[in-house]
């Protein structure tokens, strides 16, 4: 497995030699980041390319333990002058860390590990030529323009590429090739009475190549789009009520992030984090206890999914990724947590191998997994039409939308991209706007059904905020088409 790290082979005896430096200053531990990252967004609205950003940045992130406290620095000139100054600038914030130090960091050792991991890719995103990417996307705006009532359509094309060179006081010496790609559709429709609503083509961001935008067929979706939002733009509000709510993969992406993916992060329980989602209801008291929803709730935390967001090889803190569970026939069973929180949990081992940095120009944290609720299987599994012709008297929910939750991920209200009644196992006209609302526990409590396997999606985030200084984050978050039962539902007005 092969692929270009820049300045590697010049830069590799220097590194190397900062990290033997970094042990003869009497270091507990200490580990180097250097990492290269560049990214390339088109956006087109209309028949205009709107906009072309593309990105390179590069770097050096040193982090060291010293007396049970930690300390990071990092730098972009790349000598040994330096490199040695942030060195010596990461130890002395440790030094610091350390008397101000409320308990020591428990950080567990662990054996070095050496290897390298790569993105699933069959066709490089950055070796597309940037006049094919433009006219696919004026393709697909313009078919979604064609629709009467449709006057504004946009689109858009990411291509991400994060190479990560992780060296370690252990032995450690990973390097890691990481390829994101995102495509976006979103259109405006306008009804006679002059309501403007949007309908988008709400496709997974992934971490594979092009091939990934072309299986999202913009062109041959976006005058589906174009009409469905001039159909929303028509549409009369959501009602009010109880309502049972089937919600298709998209759309379960974010509740789940939220309910589960945040709630489930071991940081925020234990009180350590509170930065953007607060901390969270849990304790870890409520493993093996908590009956977080019904039995059709399966929730699995993946690091090895293939072409999830947070998928790849080792994570931050030099752990083999994993995988393991969350909640199983409805009860709560494992966190997300890190080489320097896993004790809190008190499991052995090196934790979930959830530390990330999404520079390297930032200290790793605890970040959400893939999380994802698993399919139902065998024979018996329902297909989506199965859970649809079992509801009398319901809304189906497509894609994203509006979101609120407090503090502690408990009390929650959703909207999403696209509504429909369901009446007596049918499915009938469009709603304009449609939230629902609930608790965390009772919400996956009245879960009563999940579609098999044919019907699971890769859906996610890919700006998921954390941190201090802010740190942004990639989730996949995979889901078949689900039913809940007696949902409080109001219109978004």
């Amino acid at each position: 497995m092969n692929f270009l790290f820049p300045n590697k082979e010049n830069l590799d005896p220097l590194l190397r030699e900062i990290i033997d430096l970094s042990k003869k200053l009497g270091v507990d531990y200490s580990d180097l980041r250097y990492g290269f990252y560049k990214s390339e967004t088109i956006n087109v609205r209309d028949n205009l390319v709107e906009a072309i950003d593309y990105d390179e940045n590069f770097g050096v992130g040193i982090r060291v333990l010293v007396n049970g406290g930690w300390g990071f620095s990092s730098t972009a000139v790349l000598d040994k002058a330096n490199l040695l100054e942030t060195l010596e600038t990461a130890i002395d914030i440790a030094k610091a860390s350390s008397e101000l130090r409320v308990e020591k960091v428990c950080w567990e050792p662990q054996v070095a590990q050496v290897g390298t991991w790569c993105s699933n890719i069959k066709e490089d995103p950055f070796k597309v030529s940037r006049e094919e990417k433009m006219n696919l996307l004026l393709d697909s705006t313009s078919n979604a323009l064609q629709q009467d009532g449709c006057f504004r359509a946009t689109a858009s094309i990411f291509s991400g590429e994060e190479l990560k060179w992780f060296l370690s006081s252990e032995g450690s010496d990973i390097t890691q090739r990481i390829i994101r790609t995102s495509p976006d559709l979103m259109a405006w429709g306008k009804a006679s009475n002059g309501n403007v609503r949007t309908r988008n083509h709400q496709t997974p961001p992934l971490t594979c190549g092009f091939e990934n935008i072309r299986s999202a067929d913009l062109v041959g979706n976006a005058a589906r789009v174009g009409s469905e939002a001039v159909e929303r733009a028509e549409a009369p509000f959501g009602p009010q009520g109880k309502f049972d709510l089937i919600l298709d993969p998209a759309n379960l992406a974010l509740t789940i992030h939220e309910t589960i993916g945040h709630a489930t992060e071991l940081d925020r329980a234990c009180g350590w984090e509170a930065d953007f989602a607060g901390t969270s209801f849990l304790k870890v008291s409520d493993l093996d206890n908590l009956k977080y929803g019904s039995k059709w709730v399966n929730v699995q935390g993946d690091r090895t999914l293939p072409n999830g967001q947070a998928t790849l090889g080792w994570d931050d803190d030099g752990v083999k990724t994993n995988e393991f569970p969350i909640i199983e026939k409805g009860i709560f069973r494992g966190f997300a947590s890190t080489r320097d929180s896993c004790y809190l949990e008190k499991t052995k081992g090196l934790g979930k191998a959830c530390s990330h940095a999404d520079s390297w120009s930032n200290i790793p944290i605890l970040r959400i997994p893939n999380v994802s609720l698993k399919p139902s299987e065998g024979e018996s599994a329902p297909s989506k039409n199965d859970l649809i012709k079992d509801v009398k008297k319901g809304i189906l929910i497509q894609g994203r939308g509006s979101w609120s939750i407090d503090q502690q991920r408990y009390n929650f209200q959703f909207g999403g991209d696209a509504f429909w009644e369901i009446r007596n196992g049918e499915v009938c006209g469009m709603f304009s706007d449609v939230t629902y609302r609930g608790i965390t526990t009772d919400f996956w409590n009245s879960c009563d059904g999940v579609s098999s396997k044919d019907y699971w999606e890769p859906q996610g985030v890919r700006n998921c905020g954390k941190g201090q200084p802010s740190q942004q984050g990639q989730q996949t978050h995979g889901a078949s088409w689900s039913l809940f039962r007696n949902i409080d539902v109001g219109d978004a007005n």
